[in-house]
């Protein structure tokens, strides 16, 4: 259980903060029952899923890739927000309405944030429910470059990607298509950089905030892992919750592990 002096701190700094940043990652939508594919049961299909997000293995293979994505699209689609990700939007709903500033960053490509009512969300590794044209950069919705696509399934023939039932590949004129170009999801693969816009509202969120909480993520994939060290060193208290010990467990402001996020962000602060 979370010591009661550092709770009442943390409720003390989330009270008078001028500006909270957050950044959440897989762990925030996991108690929505969304697989995190890391660890013991990351599987999918007896592939590794890091080895499906890339580049590569889309020019490979891009019926695999999307019916991976059609898989977890469907899996989001029947998933709803919980306790965490209304934490977030009540917590900005009071500092913005008290004309304080609130920047909510996230690593998951869910948009349970924005389904739970946050606005204005950071999604620094793109979104499930966007698209682009293959070989064009950026996974910010624009409309035109990127666009949303909330269909499920995107196409009929990936309306059956039951991980359980033998696998049928598609052929790839069946895949996503728009004016004859092949589509792919607008998220973040490894081994492709983060957008540059993005990239600048990050940095502007981390050089102002006087208050970060790192909620759900394992803090070990870069960019984002440095946010903490960024703000540490600027002298802001910084504020980590997750199931699990981290790498910055060992320097953060305020560690809390143990317990999911769901039991502890309502002990740091409760709404009225």
């Amino acid at each position: 259980m979370p010591s009661r002096a550092a709770l009442s701190e943390v409720r003390s700094l989330i009270q008078q903060s001028q500006h909270i940043a957050v950044i959440t990652g897989a762990g925030v939508s996991a108690e929505s029952g969304i697989p995190t594919f890391r660890g013991k049961g990351g599987l999918w299909r007896h592939h590794d899923p890091t080895r499906l997000a890339t580049a590569e293995a889309f020019e490979s293979d891009p019926s695999l890739v999307w019916e991976f994505y059609e898989y977890r699209r469907q899996v989001v689609a029947a998933a709803k927000p919980n306790i965490c990700h209304r934490w977030f939007a009540q917590l900005q709903e009071m500092k913005e309405s008290d004309e304080k500033k609130f920047t909510l960053m996230t690593q998951n490509v869910d948009r349970l944030h924005q389904a739970a009512g946050s606005r204005s969300v950071i999604e620094l590794h793109g979104s499930l429910w966007l698209v682009k044209e293959f070989g064009v950069g950026g996974c910010v919705e624009d409309g035109v470059n990127v666009w949303e696509d909330r269909n499920v399934p995107i196409t009929p023939a990936l309306a059956n990607v039951d991980p359980t039932k033998p696998r049928v590949p598609i052929p790839i004129e069946e895949l996503p298509h728009k004016d004859g170009k092949l589509l792919r999801p607008a998220v973040v693969w490894f081994g492709e950089g983060l957008d540059g816009d993005t990239l600048a509202l990050a940095d502007r969120a981390i050089r102002s905030c006087d208050l970060f909480l790192v909620v759900g993520t394992s803090s070990v994939v870069y960019p984002a892992a440095g946010f903490a060290e960024a703000v540490l060193r600027r002298n802001v208290p910084v504020v980590e919750v997750n199931l699990e010990g981290t790498p910055l467990s060992e320097i953060a402001t305020y560690t809390f592990t143990g317990s999911p996020a769901s039991q502890v962000l309502p002990q740091l602060y409760q709404f009225y």
